[in-house]
């Protein structure tokens, strides 16, 4: 019984692996990239994590960001857009869509964006992207 669970612990679905990378990345609302946060709703791409970041605003002072690799067939890397219309992000290479909580609209992927947590920092007019606690 028990090599049936280590087996079975082991040989799952691995498409949603997203490799591990430490992220610490800062945007400064005050620099061009970051002025564009200030008028939500809106979005950046942004460095960091394995294929990019998509930090969004979805109303004023409120912050997100989603890695842009997407969760199915990780190990390939496909990198999560925005969409022409701005309603979705889409991978193009899948056809994976998701809405702007992460959340799955779209398979083939069924499990959500990775996110990352945002501290704003308003003293220092900076966002601070991490995945530490």
């Amino acid at each position: 019984m028990l090599p049936l669970l280590l087996f079975s612990a082991c040989g799952g679905d691995t498409r949603n692996l997203i490799p591990q990378v430490v992220v610490y990345e800062e945007v400064f609302l005050n620099s061009y990239e970051g002025l564009k946060l200030i008028n939500p709703p809106n979005w950046i791409y942004h460095a960091g994590g394995i294929k990019g970041l998509i930090v969004h605003s979805p109303s004023t002072g409120s912050y997100v960001a989603f890695e842009r690799c997407c969760p199915w067939n990780a190990d390939k890397q496909n990198a999560v857009m925005v969409d022409v219309s701005g309603l979705f992000l889409v991978d193009t290479a899948c056809g994976s869509r998701f809405d702007w909580s992460g959340n799955v609209l779209k398979g083939p992927a069924y499990m959500p964006l990775l996110q990352y947590k945002v501290d704003n920092t308003s003293a220092a007019n900076r966002l601070v992207i991490t995945n530490t606690p």
